[in-house]
Parts: structure tokens; C-alpha cells; sequence
């Protein structure tokens, strides 16, 4: 039931974002393959380990590129 519930999330997210990074505003696709730059990834605007929460208004839609930049960003302030 909590699989089922974060993937009514996930495309719930998407949805309201219209399949658009909000990041750099390029359209993304649920169905693409991880290699495509296009593959639509769901992410915390506020990290979970900075106490944000899997809500859908603390989720955002990103393309591969601006999620990978996004979460190399956080890690890289997180350890410093």
C-alpha cells in the first residue's frame, strides 16, 4: 500500500508540474529509459535529511541532468 501510495504521489507531482523540469524547464517523459537525458525524476525541494517531508508540496519534477546537478549539490553541501 506505501509503494502504491508514493507512486499516486510521484505522478501526481508530475502532473501538476506538466511533465516540465523545474529546474530548466525542459520536458520530461515518465516512460524513458534512466540513460535518457529526458526521464522524468521526482524529487525533495527540502532534503529529508534536512527534515523536509514526502509531501506533494516539498516534491518538484526534474530532468536527469538538473536532478543528478540538484542531488550532487546537496551532497556536496551536506559534507562540508
Amino acid at each position: 500500500k506505501a509503494k502504491r501510495t508514493v507512486t499516486l504521489m510521484r505522478l501526481h507531482v508530475l502532473l501538476r508540474d506538466r511533465l516540465i523540469c523545474q529546474e530548466c524547464r525542459v520536458g520530461v517523459d515518465i516512460e524513458a529509459r534512466a540513460s535518457s537525458s529526458t526521464k522524468a525524476y521526482v524529487d525533495c525541494i527540502i532534503p529529508r535529511h534536512l527534515g523536509g517531508k514526502i509531501e506533494v508540496n516539498n516534491l518538484r519534477t526534474f530532468c536527469r541532468d538538473c536532478y543528478r546537478e540538484n542531488k550532487a549539490k546537496i551532497n556536496a553541501a551536506f559534507q562540508s
